[in-house]
């Protein structure tokens, strides 16, 4: 099992770096998985409620799956992050097939492939939209009396076209969704989240991570990096892409050990089926119909800009 850290639409290049790392280490990849900022833009609409500034919106490739002209050569199961086409991903909020091949697991989900259990948190935690919903008057009456109600749903409320406060909001993870995973009674083999654990920062050197990426300071001092949700459902293996920065040091968790990394896990695939992949999904889905090596020096979006909006 392959695991990419923030995809940022170029599924061409991760795909062909795969091919590549299968034929120089004599293996077979069966599974992609892909913590978050996967970047599923299928054309301009999609790419104007993508929260990155404008020098960042590119189509890239993930429009080619989508329309056909290419088929994923591995089963790619991908959550969101925060720098996502919003507007797509709400249309499969339960999870859903974004494109042939290529699986997203919903604000808050769980599949299986074969016999591993995968389960993942869309988004990322900030603590003021946590409880958030929408306010709405209802005006009730009795004979002629009137009386005004406030209620407030909990929840996802923004809706396309975003403005500069919803097309942020939108990815914030809601205490709705986590309410939904810790429902979930049997064991996970794998947990995907866009945050860091809690106390991540306690295996590498934090002082040199927050010279390089100053608006941590303030969390990493006071709680070790605490304003990342994490929740926990059983013994599993916890995979995570956020924030896009390496702890430097001597640190091999697998959180922070490399772009691009491999699992292994002994695990079974369905034999019934000819390709040998099997998607067991553990409720009903919602399902869309879609009609080189790994360059160093492409640039992302940076993950600075986009913590000092959010905090806005």
């Amino acid at each position: 099992i392959a695991v990419e850290g923030c995809m940022h639409g170029e599924l061409d290049i991760v795909y062909d770096t795969l091919r590549r790392l299968e034929e120089a280490e004599g293996i077979k990849i069966d599974l992609l998985l892909c913590c978050g900022d996967f970047q599923a833009v299928r054309n301009q609409d999609d790419l104007r409620c993508v929260n990155v500034p404008q020098k960042y919106r590119t189509m890239n490739s993930f429009w080619k799956y989508y329309s056909g002209q290419a088929v994923a050569p591995y089963p790619t199961i991908f959550i969101g992050g925060n720098h996502e086409a919003s507007n797509y991903l709400w249309e499969l909020y339960y999870g859903g097939w974004a494109a042939p091949n290529i699986y997203f697991l919903g604000f808050a989900g769980v599949v299986k492939f074969g016999n591993i259990r995968i389960g993942g948190l869309s988004g990322i935690h900030k603590q003021h939209n946590y409880h958030s919903g929408k306010s709405v008057f209802i005006l009730h009456g009795t004979l002629g009396f009137f009386s005004k109600l406030i209620a407030t749903y909990a929840g996802h409320y923004e809706r396309p076209p975003y403005n500069e406060q919803t097309i942020r909001s939108v990815y914030h993870v809601r205490h709705y969704d986590v309410l939904k995973l810790m429902h979930v009674k049997e064991p996970l083999d794998i947990f995907l989240s866009h945050d860091w654990p809690l106390g991540i920062t306690e295996y590498g050197n934090w002082q040199k991570l927050i010279s390089v990426k100053k608006h941590f300071e303030e969390e990493v001092v006071s709680t070790g990096l605490r304003d990342c949700l994490i929740i926990c459902i059983g013994p599993c293996s916890f995979k995570n892409n956020k924030p896009c920065q390496e702890l430097p040091g001597n640190c091999r968790n697998p959180q922070t050990e490399s772009f691009l990394q491999l699992l292994e896990l002994p695990y079974m695939l369905d034999s019934s089926n000819s390709e040998g992949v099997s998607f067991g999904v553990d409720r009903n889905e919602s399902s869309s119909q879609p009609g080189n090596t790994l360059d160093e020096d492409i640039e992302l979006p940076d993950e600075d800009e986009d913590a000092a909006e959010d905090d806005e």
